[in-house]
């Protein structure tokens, strides 16, 4: 997990949420004895906190975390 964190502070200048995600599958993908459900359970955990953090959740953000956790 804290390589995943790594990239993510590492990118945290781009605004692309897309290149971001990409970076961590090529990390995922790069070392197989990844957990990678659990990598992404708590990058989801993570990500809810910081959305939270900055207030409350509009409906986009429900949304796109309820359609990764669906």
């Amino acid at each position: 997990m804290a390589a995943a964190t790594d990239i993510l502070e590492a990118t945290s200048d781009q605004t692309r949420v897309k290149v971001v995600a990409t970076a961590l599958a090529q990390f995922q993908a790069a070392n197989p004895d990844c957990n990678a459900e659990a990598m992404q359970s708590e990058l989801l955990i993570f990500l809810r906190e910081a959305m939270e953090a900055a207030g409350v959740l509009d409906e986009h953000e429900e949304l796109a975390i309820d359609a990764r956790l669906g």
